[in-house]
């Protein structure tokens, strides 16, 4: 494997994890998951590891079929900005 242009290392930390049965046929998981991506000095900082870290969750609905003998799943992902993100403090969303 070769390190690709946006990052040389990822790395995966699983937060939390929780299920939760809403009925017989219903189950519900989710699981909050941290990646932070490591990568080369950039030209702007050159003497500074480039980090970018990612806040997401994964959300999973399991609905048993009423045959008994299917399962049907809805995966839903949701994506967090990080407080120290420079994007959040600037006005490029307003334009």
């Amino acid at each position: 494997l070769r390190a690709g242009r946006n990052g040389q290392r990822i790395e995966i930390f699983v937060n939390s994890r929780r299920a939760e049965g809403l009925s017989d046929d219903v189950f519900l998981c989710s699981e909050s998951v941290r990646q932070v991506t490591l990568g080369e000095p950039t030209l702007q900082d050159p003497t500074v590891a480039r980090q970018v870290i990612g806040e997401y969750q994964h959300y999973w609905t399991w609905r048993r079929g009423k045959d008994g003998g299917t399962l049907t799943a809805n995966c839903l992902t949701a994506a967090y900005v990080e407080p120290q993100d420079a994007a959040m403090f600037s006005d490029a969303l307003d334009q």
